[in-house]
């Protein structure tokens, strides 16, 4: 969205009130210029909220990172993207490693699907490989996935 320069009260409250219409989140940011000082908002649409889910990976040692996902990208994408650690991901998500491996919590099993057969052969080269591990590369995220969780094997070699 588009919004032009603002310099008086009015029109400061006016672009404020457009992207409260628009956006579930806004986070202001102060900036200086030569032309003096500025307020700038970040928003967040709320259109891009409703095509967002979170996932909630839990590591080895029990830490938990949250991170939102967009519809459509893989549960890897959101721990490569988010530096969650404990998740390699060598092949970038062509099903040709195995370094994504993941245990999906057993409220989730039934909303992530059954795996696929290609998936359960790569699945044969990981350590700690139990009835509800699955490749991260392989689950996408979707509206029934919102709170998803996972459970990170302690290595991925």
């Amino acid at each position: 969205m588009r919004l032009k320069s603002a310099s008086g009260p009015e029109e400061r409250q006016a672009c404020i009130a457009q992207l409260s219409d628009n956006a579930t989140e806004l986070t202001p940011s102060v900036g200086l210029s030569s032309r003096g000082a500025f307020v700038t908002f970040i928003a967040v649409s709320k259109e891009r909220i409703d095509r967002m889910g979170r996932v909630t990976y839990i590591t080895h040692d029990g830490n938990r990172h949250t991170v939102e996902l967009d519809d459509g990208s893989t549960v890897m994408q959101g721990a490569i993207n988010n530096e969650i650690p404990g998740i390699d991901g060598d092949c970038g998500g062509c099903l040709a490693c195995g370094t994504c491996h993941v245990h999906v919590d057993p409220q989730w099993r039934a909303a992530v699907g059954p795996i696929s057969p290609e998936e359960a052969d790569m699945l044969q080269f990981s350590a700690e490989v139990a009835e509800d591990s699955r490749l991260s590369c392989q689950i996408r995220m979707r509206k029934e996935l919102d709170g998803l969780i996972v459970h990170l094997p302690e290595a991925q070699h």
